[in-house]
């Protein structure tokens, strides 16, 4: 049982933050903000640096889910059920990859695009 609580611990510190919510925010001025190349570079280092941390724990949930199918967990029905938990996380945390991913490129390409007509200026 204490593997239950443990993934319900996970979901709810990764889910539900007051942090969360600050730093959505801080990002969210960053964005609308960004003017430059290098302020383009900077939003796409730490969308990418966002990405290599969920790229960890979707692994860590990922390894979860066979360590519970391996223990039978999968064909349960009782709730919580820890299989289900490390499933939903892993949906989640690869949604938030994905999304990372596509706004560290889109970044990178506003800063390259922005770069390029600095030097056809000049």
């Amino acid at each position: 049982m204490s593997g239950c609580s443990g993934v319900r611990q996970r979901l709810s510190k990764s889910l539900n933050s007051s942090h969360c919510d600050r730093f959505t925010s801080i990002v969210r001025k960053a964005e609308r903000e960004a003017r430059t190349a290098d302020d383009h570079l900077r939003l796409a280092a730490g969308y990418e640096a966002d990405a290599r941390q969920t790229q960890n724990k979707l692994t860590e949930e990922e390894d979860q889910v066979k360590y519970w199918a391996q223990r039978g967990m999968a064909d349960r029905t009782k709730i919580p059920n820890p299989y289900w938990s490390a499933q939903a996380l892993s949906r989640v945390y690869r949604e938030k990859l994905q999304n990372a991913t596509k706004l560290a490129t889109g970044h990178q390409k506003l800063a390259e695009s922005l770069e390029a007509s600095v030097r056809s200026i000049q």
